[in-house]
């Protein structure tokens, strides 16, 4: 199973951008939804920059537009409208995740050819 980053966050000089709502440790609305609809597709994580360290991700599902995302790993990114994650469109952010995986798959085995 591919394992995805939902970038919802980032560091700011001035404090945190989150698109979830109020960071805290509880799992917000937003990310709840994602987790249950997209976990059975894909291993699903929130902790995108934990996750890029550890080298075990396969893409990182960041919202268009969104503050600067430093991704020095080179991990794939798969670019969402940011819309769709404020209606919770869930069905379309998995539309668009699972055609841009599949592209990079496909460019993946013809560079091997």
């Amino acid at each position: 199973m591919r394992k995805i980053a939902f970038v919802l966050y980032t560091n700011q000089p001035f404090g945190v951008s989150y698109l979830g709502g109020i960071p805290g440790k509880k799992i917000s609305i937003l990310e709840k939804k994602l987790l249950e609809s997209l976990g059975d597709k894909w291993d699903v994580t929130f902790e995108w920059e934990k996750s890029k360290k550890e080298g075990h991700l396969d893409a990182l599902i960041i919202p268009d537009p969104f503050p600067p995302v430093l991704n020095e790993e080179k991990v794939f990114e798969v670019r969402v409208p940011a819309i769709l994650f404020y209606e919770m469109n869930i069905d379309e952010i998995a539309k668009i995740i699972e055609k841009e995986l599949s592209n990079e798959s496909d460019a993946a085995e013809e560079f091997k050819s």
